[in-house]
């Protein structure tokens, strides 16, 4: 089984993540895996601010815009249901997977429970309400 994605390019208005797996260290007061927003572009580099209103220069491989999956001949985002569902059978064959290599699918488990963890769903699948209300209680 192998995911089919292409890696959604960062654009001003977007919500984005960091990444420090370029090789290249983040600005001091970003992590990895930090919620931003783009806020700008100049060529290869993003401005991205912070949920404090802090703005930071970056190279445009550290911000993290998401991925679109293909799935029948059809590129879907990552916040769909359909890709979110891609992810959580893919992860589930990588946990089989890892009996087997645990070394080899552990660094892809991670970043796919991330991808889901995102976009609302827990790695077990089931909606994360943060709004009560929308569960009827």
């Amino acid at each position: 089984m192998q995911l089919e994605r292409r890696t959604i390019s960062p654009k001003p208005g977007m919500r984005a993540w960091m990444s420090d797996s370029s090789g290249y260290p983040l600005p001091e007061g970003l992590t990895d895996r930090q919620e931003v927003r783009v806020v700008g572009q100049q060529g290869r580099t993003r401005t991205v601010e912070d949920a404090q209103g802090r703005r930071y220069e970056v190279l445009f491989w550290q911000v993290d815009a998401g991925y679109a999956f293909r799935i029948n001949g059809r590129y879907f985002r990552e916040n769909t249901p359909q890709a979110l569902d891609l992810l959580e059978n893919y992860l589930k064959h990588l946990e089989r997977m890892s009996r087997f290599a645990p070394w080899e699918t552990a660094e892809q488990r991670q970043d796919i429970r991330f991808q889901l963890r995102r976009n609302g769903r827990n790695p077990q699948g089931r909606p994360k309400y943060s709004d009560f209300s929308l569960c009827g209680v």
